[in-house]
């Protein structure tokens, strides 16, 4: 079986990753010359969305995995998730001077391959059995095997960087935009249709880049002046929701789409 990460998955390139617990509870050591290079820790990476949008159906939706706390807080040790086996079938991925693949590199999506297991399985495996050990979910055994749990159902947008914020949160169904809306050519909705990452004026975002706030450092600022690029963050979520809203129901292929009621997306604001 090849390298593999639970972290990186599908949506990041690869990477390296280091930290103070990648010894614990092994016979793993760092060698002395990487010591400086192993400085900059898990700290560095910290949420990561896990996702292959290329399943016909059982798109149960992303996964946010908060790779900072699994290895700073929760104590996980990276062998436990991150892994290359020899002809010995031991464990001999090390995390300095080489790149980490990605989990889908070696886990087909579709079918077990070269002695490697479905991607989808082997999330599961290592992440529900983890949890089950860790207890996780004190004892109640049913939440093991609930997918909202841990996979993306709805996103509660609020900013709370407004000077003035008269409007309250929405909560954007994103499982239902991704899995059961389509787009003005009857086709599904794709991932980039709203994430971006411009670069001359062209979306170079792909399914394999991880997702970023919104509103997060150098993208869409709460209080960015009129007209400045990036768009102003209450800018930019109207322009990308209301226009293609507008532009569904003016073709006539989506009869409660909505655009112009301010309560039809936001929820009342309780301040």
């Amino acid at each position: 079986m090849g390298r593999g990460s639970i972290a990186t998955a599908v949506l990041l390139t690869g990477f390296v990753l280091f930290g103070p617990v990648w010894g614990q509870g092994t016979d793993q050591t760092i060698p002395k010359e990487n010591e400086k290079a192993l400085a900059k820790g898990p700290e560095t990476l910290d949420q990561i969305t896990l996702h292959y949008q290329g399943y016909d159906k059982d798109r149960i939706g992303p996964v946010g995995f908060s790779h900072k706390k699994h290895a700073m807080q929760y104590e996980v040790n990276c062998w436990d998730c991150h892994h290359r086996y020899g002809d010995g079938k031991k464990n001999n991925w090390v995390p300095w001077g080489e790149e980490t693949e990605k989990c889908i590199d070696c886990h087909n999506p579709i079918k077990k391959q070269d002695g490697a297991i479905k991607l989808m399985t082997a999330f599961h495996l290592n992440c529900k059995v983890c949890h089950k050990e860790r207890d996780v979910y004190k004892g109640e055994i049913g939440a093991y095997k609930e997918c909202g749990k841990c996979h993306l159902k709805a996103v509660r947008i609020e900013n709370q960087g407004y000077v003035s914020n008269i409007m309250g949160p929405v909560i954007f169904q994103h499982r239902k935009h991704e899995s059961r809306y389509l787009n003005l050519e009857g086709k599904g909705i794709t991932c980039a249709e709203c994430h971006h990452d411009y670069v001359n004026k062209r979306n170079v975002w792909t399914e394999e880049d991880n997702v970023k706030n919104c509103g997060a450092q150098e993208c869409h600022s709460p209080e960015a002046a009129k007209g400045v690029r990036p768009y102003k963050l209450r800018f930019a979520y109207h322009k990308k929701c209301k226009g293609c809203h507008n532009a569904l129901v003016m073709a006539g292929k989506a009869k409660d789409a909505p655009y112009k009621k301010c309560s039809r997306c936001h929820e009342k604001n309780s301040r």
